[in-house]
């Protein structure tokens, strides 16, 4: 299990622990019913797995998002370079899906970032590599948070998944118990 100060950064979502004693959980939580205790880690740990689901969607779309501030910064050093040697660029841009834009971009010493929200800034090339990297570092650093936390989710799946296989392997073995005391 994570430690105290894991468990605090993910309040939001229950922690699991592992049941020792199953006849006294099953009394106590599952009101003498092995189902009813089945269901309700079943319910929990599908909860873990659609969070787990969203997270690894945000990451997708995060480490897009870096890779497209690598463009970025890797386009920024080529119009410095053009613009420093006076020569113009020849681009093709994505306007939207399945559509491309040919472009020559004459030589300039100042760039226009897209900052999201439709907002979009001018930069000199210094200025827009120190704003990309500045957003890459933000990036790197919420990245690592999903990672933390998408491993703290799947060690409460797991710890879920172990204690209803220890529920089930409970009922089979008081299930043949009962048979032998009846036979």
């Amino acid at each position: 299990m994570g430690s105290a100060e894991e468990d605090s950064r993910f309040s939001s979502l229950p922690v699991c622990n592992l049941i020792e004693d199953i006849d006294h959980y099953i009394t106590l939580n599952g009101e003498g019913l092995p189902k009813l205790a089945i269901q309700r880690f079943e319910s929990t740990m599908e909860q873990y797995k659609e969070c787990e689901e969203r997270l690894r969607e945000h990451r997708a779309r995060l480490i897009l998002r870096k890779e497209e501030i690598a463009t970025s910064l890797k386009l920024c050093d080529l119009l410095e370079k053009a613009g420093e040697e006076c020569r113009h660029v020849r681009m093709q841009f994505p306007l939207c899906d399945n559509v491309q834009v040919r472009a020559s971009i004459p030589p300039t010493d100042r760039v226009v970032l897209m900052l999201g929200a439709s907002t979009m800034v001018e930069f000199t090339f210094d200025e827009a590599r120190q704003h990309l990297h500045k957003e890459t570092e933000r990036i790197t650093s919420k990245l690592a948070e999903l990672e933390s936390r998408m491993d703290f989710l799947r060690e409460q799946i797991t710890v879920m998944e172990l204690n209803v296989a220890r529920i089930r392997n409970y009922v089979v073995l008081r299930s043949q118990k009962l048979e032998k005391a009846t036979s």
